[in-house]
């Protein structure tokens, strides 16, 4: 039923698709904790991660206006984004 509606409301899918995800949040930290140039060969080296899922998140990161057409943070996004954002995103556990 979920696809069906996605087939007919096309706003749906393009809001659906730019959903970050919790691999995004660590791609916009880790990027904040190195700044610089970087190429995605480089931050899949320094992450461990597959080049494929990286092209992906930064595409969201983009689409999110956490980074910029050059690739660089848009550092007061990115600020407010993991100051308001973050916690309700992954809540912590006290005494966990």
């Amino acid at each position: 039923l979920l696809w069906v509606v996605l087939l007919r409301n096309r706003t749906t899918t393009s809001m659906l698709a730019v959903m970050l995800k919790g691999n995004d949040v660590l791609v916009l930290v880790w990027l904040a904790a190195h700044p610089g140039r970087w190429t995605f060969r480089t931050l899949g080296e320094g992450m461990g991660t597959d080049i494929a899922v990286l092209h992906r998140s930064v595409g969201r990161l983009k689409h999110a206006k956490l980074l910029d057409e050059e690739r660089q943070l848009n550092r007061a996004n990115v600020e407010e984004f993991l100051v308001h954002a973050v916690p309700y995103l992954i809540p912590g556990n006290l005494g966990a």
